[in-house]
């Protein structure tokens, strides 16, 4: 601050401002106390200060702040009244400080405030200082908030996966540094979960977790860190543990806590985890990152718990089939739109004649890395990851336009094109055949859709009116696999199905007429019933004089014709003048009804090429054990 500017902050204060000589006369003075004193500056200067005030003040100012000046050097505060006009008077208060100037002189400067200003002031102060304590007590409300929010989870109040992963690298980083300790994680899965949620509610679902997350608490030291990992997961860091029997007493204490039921949705729910762990030990002068160490920890109790839950369940461990199947779902999508989809095609033949009357449609995946894939390999990926659709609505184009084509050159061809579940339930599935149908150029009674016994029974398709109007269109309906699902073919009455086809299981005992009993009585019903039924499956001449024998409809296996595409089926559909037709994968444009002469039955009968079996299961190998 500049001399001129202290000189205007002094002249033009609010407050007075006056400095005095020991003695108390007045050298300098603001224009505030010349106003409250009614007199000028140049009438002040020279006088003595105490003559402003009262005599009962004075006397108190000369006896008491005086002496106090002369001691310490400051005057804290003194309330007096100053004199103004006519003797009027002005409540202030007092306060001064001495000082020595420069050139060695004494000086008593005094500040006067009046006193309501003062109070009002003080007031004021005490208020924004209050503010300030409000608005900092806010603030760290909200820091706290939004940390509470960053590092735990909402629903269960744990630590979330962040705050985890400090704890669990600072917990190595410590172990480190001690001799003989370890540190221990524990890993936990609810079993069950999804099934809690799908039959009784997101919300009865929340509070299995929030019971779990209590018994987690409930079983662990202040030390111990317990998190809600992700989803039904729940992870509990032990920084200090003696010995693996450390985490084998939490875990004990764990499932005592969770033995009693909880009520939930008007009912007692048992919960159940599978729990595994791992432990991390210092030593051999390994310099890895303490981060990668942290991954490795929970990787490895994560694999355990997995362990743990597929032994309990007596399944095989397929953590390394999972990601295998992910990348597979990866590539299938947009498989169709790539051209990687392949059509083979199975004969059928009359079970009288042996002549070659339908084919089956078959997807197969040519994969750019793996080869050719059959439909075992990739058809249940479809179903679990909605890519089902798309690979049905490619098989159901394909074989329509294939049937059609052979149709055109004279050759009364039936098709069966596989159904999956999703495409039954979705609404539009009905109007797609007609569409198909309709582009290809296609009748109805020439394609047929086959269904698992499970879906063609269930309310949702029956009711729905699906099969139904796929009659409506001439469609067949073929209940496939019959026998593996929850139905008998008595049930099937009520039902427009137009086929059974007997599942390969049931062919493959049957070596004489003795053992196909059961065969016989479906084969007796269906012809009660009225529909036609077909045996797949046949691979042994037994097999298919005993089939014929029994009065089946069609029959379907490696023995008669293996799959294969649609330049192979060539033979079996020749020209009039007995030459092979060339059949091609591209789709006719509008293929018209063929107006010339049928093949002949001998013709037809004609055996396909040979054709090398379809490619193996794709599989891999199970996961290692965890730690």
């Amino acid at each position: 601050m500049t001399p001129a500017d202290y000189e205007a902050l002094f002249r033009q204060a609010p407050a007075g401002y006056a400095v005095t000589g020991p003695d108390g006369a007045i050298t300098d003075v603001n224009e505030a106390i010349c106003e409250w004193a009614g007199r000028s500056r140049e009438e002040l200067i020279g006088t003595c200060f105490y003559r402003l005030l009262p005599a009962g003040d004075r006397i108190m100012f000369v006896t008491h702040a005086t002496p106090q000046l002369a001691d310490v050097g400051i005057l804290a505060e003194l309330s007096a009244d100053l004199l103004g006009p006519g003797r009027s008077r002005v409540p202030v208060l007092l306060s001064a400080t001495r000082t020595t100037t420069a050139d060695g002189r004494t000086e008593d400067r005094i500040v006067v405030f009046r006193a309501g200003e003062r109070r009002l002031y003080e007031q004021e102060l005490a208020a924004a200082l209050r503010a300030l304590q409000e608005a900092e007590s806010a603030r760290q409300a909200l820091l706290d908030e939004a940390r509470q929010k960053a590092l735990h989870d909402p629903l269960t109040g744990l630590a979330n996966r962040a705050m985890l992963e400090c704890a669990i690298e600072e917990a190595i980083s410590q172990a480190s540094l001690t001799q003989g300790e370890s540190t221990g994680l524990l890993f936990f899965d609810v079993n069950r979960f999804k099934r809690i949620n799908d039959s009784l509610g997101h919300s009865a679902g929340d509070e299995v977790l929030r019971h779990v997350a209590a018994c987690l608490r409930a079983a662990v030291r202040d030390s111990d860190t317990v998190s809600r990992y992700s989803g039904d997961e729940f992870v509990i860091l032990v920084p200090r543990i003696g010995s693996e029997a450390d985490l084998v007493a939490i875990e004990e204490r764990v499932r005592s806590q969770l033995l009693l039921p909880i009520p939930l949705a008007g009912s007692k729910i048992s919960v159940d985890i599978a729990i595994g762990w791992s432990v991390y030990t210092p030593g051999g002068g390994e310099q890895r990152d303490v981060q990668v160490l942290a991954r490795d920890l929970i990787d490895a109790a994560d694999a355990a718990m997995y362990q743990s839950k597929a032994r309990t369940r007596g399944e095989p461990l397929r953590r390394k089939q999972d990601t295998e199947r992910l990348r597979l779902e990866l590539d299938l999508r947009g498989a169709a739109a790539r051209g990687e989809l392949v059509m083979n095609y199975q004969p059928q033949f009359d079970a009288a004649t042996l002549e070659l009357v339908a084919v089956e449609a078959l997807v197969r995946w040519q994969h750019p890395a793996l080869g050719l894939l059959p439909p075992g390999a990739f058809i249940g990926i479809a179903e679990e990851s909605d890519l089902i659709e798309e690979i049905g609505n490619f098989a159901l184009v394909s074989a329509c336009r294939f049937a059609a084509q052979v149709r055109t050159l004279g050759h009364p061809l039936e098709v069966s094109v596989n159904v999956s579940g999703n495409q039954l339930l979705n609404p539009g599935f009905g109007n797609l055949v007609e569409e198909t149908l309709r582009a290809a150029d296609l009748p109805g009674e020439a394609l047929t859709l086959e269904i698992t016994e499970s879906r063609v029974i269930s309310d949702s398709v029956v009711n729905d009116g699906l099969l139904h109007h796929l009659r409506d269109l001439g469609v067949g309906v073929s209940v496939d696999d019959f026998g593996t699902g929850y139905s008998s073919l008595s049930q099937l009455h009520r039902l427009p199905v137009t086929e059974v086809k007997i599942d390969r299981s049931f062919i493959a005992d049957v070596s004489d007429l003795d053992s196909a009993g059961l065969i016989a009585g479906i084969i007796g019903l269906g012809r009660g019933l009225k529909v036609r039924i077909v045996a797949e499956g046949i691979e042994t001449p037994e097999q298919l004089h005993v089939l014929r024998s029994l009065g089946c409809h069609r029959l379907q296996g490696y023995l008669l014709g293996r799959p294969a595409v649609e330049s192979e089926l060539a033979r079996y559909f020749p020209r009039a003048d007995g030459t092979d037709q060339q059949l091609t994968a591209a789709p006719p444009r509008r293929p018209q009804v063929a107006r010339g002469k049928p093949a002949t039955p001998g013709q037809r009968r004609r055996a396909l090429p040979s054709v090398p079996p379809p490619a193996p299961e794709f599989a891999s190998a199970p996961v290692a054990a965890g730690a």
